[in-house]
């Protein structure tokens, strides 16, 4: 599963501006690998379309799974892959917070293909980034 705005996106999102976002999955290991989310992002947790013109402003982005193995959390998208495109965007004010063993990023978590246009992409200021090795304590918003 993918989480955000968007959990799977393969379509075009133009013109989209996203601020104070909070995204968050709170997940504890289960043996139902069915039921998990594997990507989260502010605008999508898996992107496979193409973004344009769009931003995302103060946003937080929490992934607490584990022993799930792949996990991807970023700040503006999970995961890209597949011929996605991302262009004339921006992030700015992101705080992403994963568990162990998790991929994170300010911007995407994870690119899995070659095939990703990226072009016109500024991240600014305070991207912080942070990993939970105690889920007992985590502190959601």
């Amino acid at each position: 599963y993918y989480l955000g705005l968007f959990g799977h996106m393969s379509g075009t999102v133009k013109n989209l501006g996203i601020n104070g976002a909070i995204i968050a999955n709170r997940a504890e290991r289960n043996n139902n690998s069915s039921n998990r989310v594997t990507a989260l992002g502010t605008i999508a947790g898996e992107v496979k379309g193409t973004i344009k013109n769009s931003y995302v402003t103060n946003t937080e982005v929490y992934q607490t799974m584990r022993d799930f193995g792949e996990k991807a959390t970023g700040g503006f998208a999970g995961t890209a892959e597949n011929g996605a495109k991302i262009e004339n965007c921006y992030l700015y004010n992101a705080k992403v917070c994963s568990g162990q063993d998790a991929m994170q990023s300010g911007f995407i978590g994870c690119v899995s293909n070659a095939d990703i246009t990226i072009k016109n992409f500024v991240v600014l200021l305070n991207i912080l980034q942070c990993l939970f090795h105690n889920f007992t304590t985590c502190n959601f918003p």
